[in-house]
């Protein structure tokens, strides 16, 4: 099962998904108890736990080869852009702290990804993909619209979302050159210090004396969510190595607010069903449903563009 799984494209590309699903409900989570102070603790946290793969070569359960110097630069900045898109999301969180928002403007990638990788590394793709951007593209542009609420959403809000998804975009579009180029591993540990040295630089840059407090109360925790959240980047990574394109996995991306829905409308009955008083969990689930009706329609226009790009 295994094996059927991380040698099929779109397989290992629908779990990220739905792990990021996850870790956007406890962000949103994180942001409403104030358990960060700000969106650099936030991503000084993920991007030093998030590099816990490197434990397997500092171990000796890896043999690592460092790839050619050229590689090596573009998949650790690879790393390092990956960290600041997980900053300027956070940051966005701290604006509004609605997760199917965010994640709505972070599935523009379906757009960002195909011109990035027609710029940076000639890729073209056949009409009918494009065709199927086209959908997914529409599917993420009727999610926006509908909201009755987006008269309030704050033009910082959204710079910052853009930004994440641009970074986002490019470490999809490196990855699939990096790996053209090297295997997937030596690739991604290198990603993987890209990520660490951002963590490290993120602490070395500002106030210290918080962090350690913090890991003490709540280490099990955080290393809990971001053991899903580096699952996730591997299976990411994974489906971009063996795709024919990352473009592709941009549209599989785009499940993620759909996911949160999902996810959302099961944390939140199953809260009401147990009899117990609504938690504050199941109220931040309850606060992603707003809207649902346009959210579910985006879905169906998502999943079609996925059936075309792997059917065709």
């Amino acid at each position: 099962m295994f094996t059927l799984i991380w040698n099929n494209w779109l397989l290992v590309g629908l779990i990220p998904p739905l792990l990021y699903a996850i870790v956007a409900l406890f962000d949103a989570y994180f942001v409403d108890r104030q358990i960060f102070h700000n969106a650099r603790e936030a991503t000084m946290i993920s991007a030093l736990l998030g590099a816990l793969p490197l434990l397997a070569p500092a171990s000796g359960l890896y043999d690592f080869s460092l790839p050619a110097p050229t590689v090596t630069i573009v998949a650790f900045l690879s790393g390092v852009a990956f960290a600041g898109h997980v900053y300027f999301y956070i940051a966005a969180l701290f604006r509004r702290n609605d997760t199917v928002l965010a994640e709505s403007i972070q599935n523009l990638s379906v757009l960002c990804v195909p011109f990035l990788a027609f710029l940076l590394i000639d890729e073209v793709l056949t009409p009918l993909h494009y065709l199927g951007i086209a959908v997914a593209s529409l599917g993420v542009v009727f999610m926006y619209c509908y909201r009755k609420t987006a008269s309030r959403i704050t033009f910082s809000g959204c710079g910052s979302l853009l930004i994440s998804m641009l970074l986002f975009s490019f470490t999809l579009v490196a990855a699939e050159w990096v790996y053209q180029h090297t295997s997937f591993w030596d690739g991604f540990m290198v990603f993987s210090g890209g990520m660490f040295a951002t963590g490290v630089m993120l602490y070395l840059c500002g106030e210290k004396s918080r962090l350690p407090a913090l890991i003490a109360r709540r280490w099990r925790f955080f290393i809990a969510i971001e053991a899903i959240t580096t699952v996730g980047v591997i299976c990411s990574h994974r489906a971009v190595d063996i795709s024919p394109s990352a473009t592709y996995i941009a549209i599989t991306e785009c499940l993620g607010a759909y996911f949160i829905l999902l996810l959302s409308v099961v944390v939140f009955w199953f809260s009401r069903i147990s009899g117990k008083s609504v938690n504050v969990l199941a109220k931040i689930c309850k606060q992603q449903l707003v809207d649902y009706p346009g959210k579910i329609i985006a879905g169906l226009f998502i999943s079609s563009s996925i059936y075309l790009v792997y059917s065709y």
